[in-house]
């Protein structure tokens, strides 16, 4: 993990007395430390998506664009990776593009642009996109797993409220609905 991380920040031109505090404190911040004397072929497909994000944060880039970086991952090591995304745009201020056609990452996003065909369809918040059902549809994608729940809920008659996305918001509105039977 070290080796591939030097890699990078050698090639990019980074001083050789900064690339050991680099090295350190990227791995920290994506959560690896304990990875680091690892050989790459021995790890999970989250902990080498967690280094390739390392790698690149390593260079300190504004801008961070992801491409598919949980698709080949199970769930946990979907949520590893994404709260590594979290961290960096929340706490790094960096701005992480992150290209997806898993909705429930979208979900989280601040902004989302939905594509097809190489034209924008839908910009907008969550709330905004997520309540264009067909337009999505259309362009092949599905609602977030709790829009999906929160749909089929609507259809048996469970008075759940339109713009439920996430499990969060699915969640406090059940939780609203038990209360008040």
């Amino acid at each position: 993990v070290e080796d591939e991380m030097l890699f990078g920040l050698e090639n990019f031109g980074v001083p050789h007395d900064q690339i050991e505090e680099r090295i350190s404190q990227t791995l920290a911040t994506v959560g690896i430390e304990d990875l680091r004397d690892r050989e790459i072929a021995t790890l999970s497909g989250g902990q080498k998506q967690r280094v390739a994000i390392a790698g690149a944060i390593a260079i300190y880039p504004e801008i961070l664009i992801l491409d598919e970086s949980t698709s080949m991952l199970d769930p946990k090591g979907r949520r590893e990776v994404m709260e590594v995304v979290k961290t960096l745009n929340k706490e790094r201020g960096m701005t992480v593009i992150d290209i997806t056609h898993y909705m429930d990452e979208a979900a989280e996003a601040d902004e989302i642009y939905v594509l097809s065909d190489g034209v924008i369809k839908l910009r907008g918040t969550p709330d905004e996109v997520f309540s264009k059902i067909e337009t999505l549809r259309s362009a092949g994608l599905e609602l977030p797993r709790a829009a999906v729940l929160a749909e089929k809920l609507r259809k048996a008659g469970v008075p759940v409220s339109y713009g439920v996305y996430d499990a969060d918001k699915l969640t406090e509105e059940l939780c609203g609905l038990l209360r008040k039977a």
